[in-house]
């Protein structure tokens, strides 16, 4: 898991976390994953997610941990297709 800056982009950094499917269902990513948006916005930038469109745990997760769709992203990188999250208004 980890923070990755956006050079376009500087007040963004997407948050993501990569779990060996061992670890899949054990609550980790739902304990990781505020605490990193968390520090993301004491540093005063918008966290971002990207989540597979097949992958529906980890949609559930985003939504359940306040974040909301924002669109899909459509560039030519490994990126391309996936489902773009972000801080909900009300978080």
């Amino acid at each position: 898991c980890g923070l990755l800056p956006d050079r376009k982009a500087p007040l963004e950094v997407e948050v993501y976390i990569i779990l060996a499917r061992s670890h899949w269902g054990k609550g980790i990513a739902k304990m990781v994953v505020p605490y990193l948006f968390q520090i993301v916005s004491s540093q005063g930038k918008n966290g971002i997610a990207y989540v597979h469109p097949e992958n529906m745990a980890s949609h559930a997760l985003m939504k359940n941990v306040g974040l909301v769709i924002q669109g899909k992203k459509s560039t030519n990188d490994w990126q391309n297709g996936h489902i773009r999250y972000v801080r909900g208004a009300s978080k």
